[in-house]
Formats: C-alpha cells, structure tokens, sequence
C-alpha cells in the first residue's frame, strides 16, 4: 500500500512539474493571461462527430478534444469544449459567455469579432452516390445543375454550396440520415469530407462512391473573442508543439479507425514481418513541394499523406527521417532496389512567360531553360533533347522567379511541383507552354523484397479517388470534362453569325445608299427653301459619315479574321499533336483516368486561349458610350496584343518606349483601332519594300499635360506629294482589291472629333512617322 501511494504521488508530482515547465515556457503576460484565465470554453456543434462525441454520461471526447488536451499539456492552459446548437452558440460567443469557438472556418465576417488559430485540419469536400449508381468520375461541376442532394440542417456551408451548384436540396435531420438516404438511394447525393469513414463504419452503413472531389480543401481553426488576444497566442503555440506524428496517431484513431476499406490479404510471413515492427521509416527529399516539404516542423505533402493512407492500411507508424530509413519515395529507380510500384503519374512541363508562342518542338529553342538540380533531370532532358541549353537550379521557385524575370527562356520541371509554385507564389505572368512526352512516376522503393511486396499490395488497395483527393487538397487544379472538341460549336456559331452581321451590314449599306439617292433629289427639288436644304444636307452628312463607318468596319472584319487566324495556328497544332498523343495512348491501352484528366486539363487550357481571343476580338468591335479611365500604355499594349502575331508572322521586328502610364478618361476601344489602322498600314508598307530588317517603332511620352504616341516604320514613307491627302475618305495607296481608303480617315474622326485630339503624318529619313496627340484631363 505505502508503494501504491508513493507511486501515485510520483505521477502527481510529475504531472505538476510538467505543467509548470509548459507555462514557464511561455513569456510572462501569456503566464499571468492562464492565471486570469484558468479556463477558456469554447463553444462547438453537438452534430460534429467525430471532431466532438458526447457519451450517454455527457462525457466528451472526438478528435477536437485530443486535439485540446495537446496544447493543454504544451502550455499550461486549460481549454475546454462546450456543446449545443450552431447558431445558438455563436450568440452566446458573442454576448461574451463563451470564449471562443471551435471547428470553424475562417471568414471575412467572422475576422470582424473573432481572432483565428492556425489551421489544425484541412478537410476535403467530396460528393458522394450510391456504389450501385451507375455514374462515371464527374469533372465538371454542371453535371449536378438541377440534380437533387440531401444535407443536414442549418448546415450553411452545405446550403449556399448546393445552390451555388443549382442543385434542388432536402433536408435531413442529422448526418446519420443525410447518408442513410442516400445509402438506401432514395436520393442521389450527398455532400462528404474526411469523417467519412467514422460515420460509416460507426453506423454500420455501406460504402458510398466519390464521385467528383472539390479542388481546395476546407481549413478548420479554432477562434477565440477579439478582447482575447492573448488566448489565440496560447492556442498557437500549443498547436505549434504537437509532433506530427501525434497528428497521424489522432486522424487514423477518428477518421479511420471505423474504415470499411478491404484490408491488403498479406501473406503469413508478410503478417510476421509487420507485427514485428512497431514502425517504419520513409525518407522523403526535402524541399520538393508539394510532394514533401517541412513546415511548422512538420513533414508534409503529397507523399506524406499517401504514406498514411498506407500506415491505416498495415496497422502500423510511419515516421519521417532522412537516414537509416526502411522505404524511400523516389522518382528515379536505383536499380539496386526493390520497387513498390508507382503511387502517382507525373509529366514534365515547360513554363515559359505568356507573351511566348506555344512550343511544339523543343529541339527549336534557342534560350536557356532551367531544371531543378540534384534529380538527374539533366542528363534525361538532354537524352531526348541534346541540343537543349540547360541550367541547373537550386530550388523550383528560383527557376520559376528566373524566368518571370526575364533571365531563363523557361522552366522544365513535373507538372505537381510547377502548378502548385505557379499558385503558391501567384506567378501570372507564367504559363505552361508545352508537355513533353517524358512520364516521370513517383514510387516507393526497399532493400527489402518482402516490404516492396507490402507497400505494392497496400497501394493497389488505396482507391483512385483518395489519391484524386489528396492531389487536389495541394494542387488546385480546375479539371473540367471536356466532349472531344468542346468548342467547336461556339467557333461554328461565332463564323455563322459574323458572316449574318455582314450579311445584314451590307444590306443597310444598300438601304443607305438608297436613302442618300433619295434624300439628294429631295435637296435639288426644294432648293428654293433654304431652312429644309440646310436639315436634309445634316441629314445628308450623318448618313455619308454612316456609310463610310460602315465600309471601314467591314473592311477591318476582314483584317480581324486574318488576325484570328495567326493568333489561333499555333494552340490548334497543339491540340492536333495533342489528340494524336491520347489516340496513340488509347490504342496501347495507356490512357487510363489520370492520363485523360492531364489532357483535358492541357486542352482546357488551349480552348481558353482560344477563348480569350475571340472575347478580344468581341471587344475590340463594341461601340462605346462612355469613356473609361486608361493609360496610352495600355492601348498601345493591347493594340499590340490583336496585330503582334501578324507581324511576327511577316518577320517585322516590335520596338516600344511607352513613357506615359498616367490614366485618364478615353474612349479606350476607338483609339485601339486607330493604333490598329496605323499598325496595319505600316505592315502593309513594310511587306512592299525589300528591306532584310523591317522595324515598327513606338514611343508614347508626356509633355505639358498632353500625351503622345508616335508610330514610326522604316518602309520608306509617303510620297510628299500624297502625303496631304492620306487622310481623305476613299483615297488610298493600295489597290481597289486590298484598301477602301477610310482606315486613316475614321481614324482622324475618331481621334479629332470624338476624342478631342490631333493626328497628324509626316515622314523621317527611314519611313513614315504617324502622331497621336490627346488633352490629359
């Protein structure tokens, strides 16, 4: 008894002094706040298992309340959970009877009362059916248009999710019946995330499919009343304590330990293997994001959380380390050992900056590319590509920063660790260019056969879907399904009714001419009356003006099409080699459900392209009323934007020093096509001379509260006996098939006239020299 005794004031003891070490820890106001403070309640959902479960008793516990009892062992405080109704406890948070609240996530709202912890769980938003229903892997979020979905209760983030989908939504009164509706498939879908597995298991449901997983993982944090400050600081550091290992131990004893998964039939000798290991060690290259990386101190990424998938699965820790290791996560195979198989298929990718042409061929690139160094990239891109110039770097971001600066022609890297840099760091000024046909898996790899054998059959089990979700809880790639051509009937109805439009112009055209024959006869038979003569003689002018308007814009129609042309050559050769590849792929039987996914994320990309070019073009021929605040920069930037690939087409060098980035009012899509008119005559100039080196020139510049833009060529320049005419209507240096003589003339309108401004030619010793002179107001 007296050794019973001794034994349990030891414990106390122990217990005491570890307390008082975790407070001492803490700088001294945080000390003093628990002492104020020896309790901080934190209000919770009652319908949140298993983040919180109550016990017949009223006894608490779930994996929020592991999660507390960490960071109360860290620091010294006492946090507490108590339940009730959502909407009920957030009042009571802020009449200041509770503290805080927990498993939330953070909002713009909510930031103006509450104080946010740290991230403690990222929860994946999936959306479930039936494992009888016969649907396929959803990639598009409009399949579920007008679809129906049952969710809980006062679930808001469930709610405005659903009709943000348009979907038609039933109520049910508790998770248990929200999964049970669907398991029984009185309804179709449901909403899920990663407690999945405990409702299941605990309910003794039957499995249900994943079949569309949402791109960015939920955030849950714990929040605690803006008046205390000092108890998110508590919260932090707590959190920031808890090992990682720790964390896995929590999520598989709550989210997985009820799992219905089919377990790996592992033979008796692999059975052996295992229960005489209390764990096993996986080094992981570090820095490699997003497949692993160390943060707070903490292993992360892609290959860490499928590692867990596989520690579930054995029954048995996996910890992180960078020696003495038992299996490795690799992308190269050594050949001295034994392969686990692949876990996922990556690709190499070229980023370059969006102002590059897409690249079909890299044996035609003439600039540096960068590699990230230490992998052997090098030595695989110059086997395929040996005339490919190469620099090694330290880390990806460093390659990426390199090429958004100008000093690498692009980036080679896997398509994983380019998109999340992309992202992470908002490089948009970046775009992939071009996927190589170099497949580079991740896998697992031992010196031990039998633990291969192991991790092979453990990885076989983990479902497709789980690897889906836990590379679109770190890569947030939007992949839509895409119908073979998904584009093709908007590019047909966009031509269909182009050719309608001209057809419709032309026969207002014919109106007009009438009318203008019409309204002449009328002016000779009242010549006597002069105020009519005067009114038909405005009327007279705004119809001519309306004539010539129309002429010059079906004229540009036509130079807009051939422009659309050179915009669209190059994406539509990458398609076509493209759709070659997945034919080529589908016939060896190797387009499997991530190989289609990584095309039509790559197809999806180049139909927006060709998009966002017919949107440029619709804009450029839209009327505008009123004037919108711009710079002479960005016209010219985007006057360029419509003619750059024309005239890289004709070999006819850019040069600019845009000097004038103060904005003011213009009529911004007008003067666009005034740069376009000068543009394009200057280009035509250019094509009938025999000049090795052709050249356009532009300057933009302010000078007494006036900005310039000056567009000069090296073609020659206008004849001076001519050069006093240009801007006549229907005079024109070109021949009667390729000019109407109107382009300089609405230009000079525009400029003059609407925009209150001078535009004027002359010439210089190389060629012609057009200004534009506009009032800064």
């Amino acid at each position: 008894m007296y050794i019973l005794k001794k034994l349990i004031l030891s414990f106390l003891l122990f217990s005491l002094s570890f307390h008082i070490y975790a407070a001492q820890t803490l700088p001294p106001k945080l000390q003093h706040f628990i002492q104020k403070h020896p309790v901080i309640t934190l209000g919770v959902s009652d319908q949140w298992d298993p983040y919180i479960i109550i016990g017949k008793d009223g006894n608490i516990t779930g994996f929020n309340y592991d999660i507390l009892q960490l960071v109360n062992r860290y620091t010294g405080a006492r946090f507490i959970q108590k339940p009730g109704q959502w909407a009920t406890i957030q009042k009571e948070v802020k009449k200041k009877h509770l503290d805080g609240l927990a498993s939330l996530t953070e909002t713009k709202k909510r930031k103006k009362w509450l104080n946010f912890s740290k991230t403690y769980i990222k929860v994946v938003k999936t959306i479930l059916t039936n494992t009888e229903n016969d649907i396929p892997q959803i990639y598009t979020l409009d399949f579920f248009k007008n679809k129906t979905v049952v969710i809980e209760k006062d679930n808001k983030l469930d709610e405005k999710l659903a009709k943000d989908l348009g979907m038609h939504i039933v109520y049910a009164n508790t998770f248990k019946e929200v999964y049970t509706l669907v398991a029984q498939k009185k309804y179709p879908f449901a909403f899920g995330h990663s407690a999945m597995d405990y409702f299941l298991g605990k309910y003794g449901l039957p499995r249900l499919k994943t079949i569309y997983t949402f791109n960015k993982a939920t955030e849950l944090k714990f929040a605690i009343r803006k008046d205390l400050p000092e108890a998110i600081e508590i919260l932090n550091y707590g959190l920031s304590q808890i090992p990682f290992e720790e964390y896995s131990k929590l999520e598989r004893k709550w989210f997985l330990k009820n799992n219905t998964y089919i377990q790996p039939k592992f033979t008796d000798k692999e059975k052996e293997y295992l229960s005489k290991k209390e764990k096993l060690t996986l080094c992981l290259p570090p820095n490699y994001s997003p497949f692993s990386f160390k943060e707070q101190n903490r292993c992360q990424g892609i290959s860490v959380d499928i590692s867990q998938k596989i520690a579930t699965r054995i029954a048995t820790e996996i910890t992180f380390s960078q020696k003495n290791c038992d299996f490795s996560s690799i992308i190269q195979h050594p050949n001295e050992q034994y392969s686990a198989g692949s876990y996922l298929e990556q690709y190499f990718v070229l980023v370059t900056k969006k102002v590059q042409p897409y690249i079909e061929d890299l044996n035609i690139i003439t600039g540096k590319v960068g590699v990230l160094a230490g992998f052997g990239y090098k030595e695989i891109l110059q086997k395929h590509y040996p005339d490919l110039k190469i620099e090694e770097v330290h880390d990806i971001r460093e390659g990426l920063t390199k090429v958004d600066e100008g000093k690498l022609l692009g980036y080679i890297g896997l398509l994983g660790t380019v998109a999340y840099h992309l992202e992470t760091y908002a490089l948009k000024d970046l775009k992939v260019s071009a996927k190589l046909d170099i497949e580079m898996p991740l896998f697992f790899t031992t010196k031990e056969k039998i633990l291969a054998t192991i991790l092979q059959k453990t990885i076989d089990q983990i479902p497709k879907e789980e690897i889906e979700a836990i590379y679109r809880k770190w890569i947030h790639i939007e992949i839509r399904q895409i119908n073979r051509f998904p584009y093709l009937k908007e590019i047909f109805l966009g031509f269909f009714f182009t050719l309608l439009a001209s057809l419709f112009w032309i026969h207002k055209l014919s109106i007009a001419k009438k009318a203008l024959e019409k309204s002449q006869n009328e002016i000779a038979r009242m010549n006597a009356n002069l105020a009519v003569k005067i009114r038909n003689e405005i009327q007279k002018s705004k119809e001519k003006d309306l004539l010539l308007l129309h002429q010059n814009r079906l004229a540009q129609m036509g130079e807009m099409i051939s422009m659309i042309a050179h915009q669209w050559r190059q994406p539509l050769n990458v398609l076509s080699l493209q759709i070659s590849t997945l034919k080529i792929k589908a016939l060896k039987n190797r387009a499997n459900s991530d190989t289609i996914a990584n095309f039509t994320n790559e197809m999806m990309e180049l139909t927006q392209y060709l998009s966002r070019t017919i949107d440029d073009f619709r804009n450029f021929f839209k009327p505008e009323k009123q004037k919108t605040s711009t710079s002479v920069n960005e016209i010219v930037e985007n006057a360029l934007a419509i003619t750059k690939n024309s005239l890289s087409h004709k070999k006819i060098q850019i040069y600019k020093e845009l000097h004038a980035d103060t904005p003011f009012p213009l009529y911004k899509n007008e003067l666009i096509q005034v740069l376009i008119n000068i543009i394009k005559n200057a280009e035509d100039s250019l094509m009938q001379s025999n000049l090795a080196k052709k050249y356009i020139y532009i300057q933009t510049y302010t000078q007494a509260q006036k900005a310039f833009i000056r567009i000069a060529d090296n073609g020659g320049g206008i004849p001076e006996e001519i050069i006093e005419h240009i801007f006549h209507p229907y005079f024109s240096t070109k021949d009667e098939k390729n000019g109407t003589g109107l382009g300089l003339y609405m230009s000079k309108m525009i400029v003059e006239k609407h925009s209150g401004g001078k535009l004027y030619a002359t010439n210089s010793d190389e060629g012609a020299v057009f200004t534009v002179e506009l009032t800064i107001t």
